[in-house]
């Protein structure tokens, strides 16, 4: 999903590894998207697929997934990494 969301110009199907077109549009449908494409971002994709339906393990792998991003400004500007041995604000 995190190569999907920045737009790198993949395609699932390449991704997934998935050569038959039902089997495809079947786990898209699952995943929250349509037959025809998956969900534009991982918020999206958590927020709509049926494939963990325990909310608590949704939520768990939420809390790991933001550990593991960059952090942003707010406007979508990844804030600089601290020089090595600098102590961050």
């Amino acid at each position: 999903m995190w190569r999907l969301e920045a737009g790198r110009g993949e395609r699932d199907a390449n991704l997934l590894d998935i050569v038959d077109d039902r089997t495809l549009a079947k786990f898209r449908r699952q995943c929250g998207g349509t037959d025809d494409r998956l969900p534009a971002s991982v918020d999206s994709f958590l927020g709509r697929q049926s494939l963990v339906p325990d909310p608590a393990f949704v939520a768990a792998v939420r809390t790991a997934l933001a550990s593991l991003r960059p952090a942003t400004t707010g406007t979508g500007e990844r804030h600089p990494k601290p020089a090595k041995g600098s102590v961050s604000p």
